[in-house]
């Protein structure tokens, strides 16, 4: 069950990073103006993305790091 709960977690992080990713780069798909599409632009579209992918894998991940401080500190009490 709990697998079943990660993954589904994991699935709803993914969701939402796709969603502020396609509103990320919703100006450089689809330019108000598409001969004024910028290297700039499509720049930082890219690093704003990957900032949100890495928060997102952060927040997708951060289950499992708090399971394995659990575990550590129950193994050292044992």
């Amino acid at each position: 069950m709990i697998k079943v709960m990660l993954i589904a977690w994991y699935i709803f992080v993914g969701v939402i990073w796709l969603s502020s990713a396609y509103v990320i780069f919703e100006n450089v798909i689809f330019p108000e103006y598409p001969d004024r599409v910028y290297k700039k632009d499509v720049i930082e579209s890219c690093i704003d993305t990957l900032v949100a992918a890495s928060i997102a894998l952060i927040i997708a991940l951060l289950p499992n790091f708090i399971v394995a401080v659990i575990q550590w500190i129950v193994s050292l009490c044992h």
